[in-house]
C-alpha cells in the first residue's frame, strides 16, 4: 500500500508538472500575441498615416532638395567646372524631397556618370536635412596629342589609367604645363570619363604619374613613342623617350611595371634624373641638348651631341 501511494504521488507530481508547464505557455502565447497584435496596430497605423500624411511631408520646403543641402568632397583646384552643380542641373531638374527614399541611390548614380569623378564612397542622409556625398576626383596627368581636322594639333587630357577627361575649362597655357604623350594616330575610342582604348596611351598616362611631382623641376616637355617592339618577347612593349625644353632627348624605355630584364625600374630612371638635375642644373638652363638613356639597369650614359628627333635612337 505504501508503494502504491509512492507510485501514485510521482504520478500527480508529473502531471501537476505538465499541467503548470501548459497553463505557463499559454500565458506567454496570449502575452506574444497580444504583442504582435499591437505591433501590427502600430505598424498600420504608421502605414495609413504616411499615406495620409506623407505627400504633404514630402512637399514640405525643409526637405525639398537644394544645391544647399548637398554637400560634396570639396574639389581639388585642377577641376576647372563645379560637379556638383552639373549633376544637380542635369539629372535633378524635377523638384525632389530629401525624404525620397530612392534619392541616396539615384545621387550616387548621377555622380558616378560624371567624368571628373573617379568614384563615389558615399552618399549619406543627415539632419539637419541634407545629403552628404563622398566623392573620390579623376586627376589629369597628361595631355595627349591629337590630329585635327585642319592640319592643327589638340590636346586632351587623361588621368593616370587613360580615362579622357573634359577639355572644357583648360586654357592653353594650363594645357601646356602637362606632359604631353606623343603616339601616332592617337584617337580615343570612347566618350568622356572612359578609358582612352590605347595599351600606348595607357603606358604613356603611367610614366606621366610616376614623374608628376618632379615634371617642372626636370623641365620636361614630353613623352614620345619610339618604337614597337616586335621582336617576339612575351614582354615586348612600345617603348617611350621624354623630351625636355631644351631639346634633350632621355631614352626612357617601357612604362612602370612592363620593364624587361636587365632595364632599370621607374624608380632607378628617375632617381638617376634627379641626380644629373642636381650636378647640372634643369634641362631647361642647358645650352646644349644631349641624350640621356636610362634603361640600363647598370648605370646611365650620356651623350654629348645635338639630340635629333627624327633619328631614330
Amino acid at each position: 500500500m505504501a508503494a502504491k501511494r509512492k507510485n501514485s504521488s510521482h504520478g500527480l507530481t508529473f502531471f501537476g508538472l505538465l499541467a503548470s508547464t501548459t497553463s505557463f505557455l499559454r500565458h506567454r502565447y496570449r502575452e506574444t500575441a497580444a504583442v504582435l497584435l499591437v505591433a501590427i496596430t502600430l505598424i498600420g497605423g504608421g502605414v495609413y498615416l504616411w499615406n495620409w500624411m506623407g505627400p504633404s511631408v514630402n512637399s514640405d520646403a525643409r526637405y525639398t532638395l537644394t544645391a544647399e543641402r548637398v554637400e560634396v568632397t570639396s574639389q581639388p583646384e585642377w577641376i576647372p567646372v563645379d560637379v556638383k552643380n552639373e549633376v544637380l542641373v542635369y539629372a535633378f531638374q524635377e523638384e525632389r524631397s530629401l525624404l525620397d527614399r530612392d534619392l541616396a541611390l539615384q545621387m550616387k548614380q548621377a555622380f558616378a556618370m560624371h567624368p571628373w569623378v573617379e568614384s563615389v564612397r558615399r552618399v549619406s542622409k543627415h539632419s539637419p536635412p541634407r545629403i552628404v556625398v563622398e566623392l573620390t576626383y579623376r586627376r589629369p596627368v597628361a595631355m595627349v596629342v591629337v590630329e585635327l581636322d585642319d592640319n592643327n594639333r589638340g590636346l586632351l587630357p587623361v588621368d593616370s589609367k587613360s580615362v579622357l577627361l573634359p577639355s572644357e575649362g583648360f586654357d592653353a597655357e594650363v594645357a601646356r604645363s602637362y606632359p604631353r604623350i606623343v603616339v601616332a594616330d592617337a584617337v580615343p575610342t570612347g566618350t568622356v570619363g572612359t578609358p582612352w582604348g590605347d595599351q600606348r596611351v595607357l603606358d604613356g598616362a603611367r610614366i606621366a604619374t610616376v614623374l608628376q611631382s618632379q615634371w617642372h623641376a626636370f623641365d620636361l616637355n614630353g613623352i614620345e613613342e619610339e618604337r614597337i617592339d616586335d621582336s617576339g618577347h612575351p614582354l615586348a612593349q612600345t617603348t617611350f623617350s621624354l623630351t625636355t625644353q631644351n631639346g634633350t632627348r632621355i631614352r626612357w624605355g617601357r612604362a612602370p611595371g612592363q620593364e624587361l630584364p636587365g632595364e632599370a625600374s621607374a624608380d632607378e630612371k628617375t632617381a638617376r634624373l634627379a641626380e644629373y638635375v642636381r650636378n647640372h642644373g634643369p634641362f631647361g638652363a642647358m645650352q646644349t641638348p644631349v641624350v640621356l638613356d636610362v634603361r640600363n639597369e647598370a648605370g646611365m650614359s650620356t651623350a654629348r651631341k645635338p639630340a635629333d628627333k627624327n633619328t631614330p635612337l
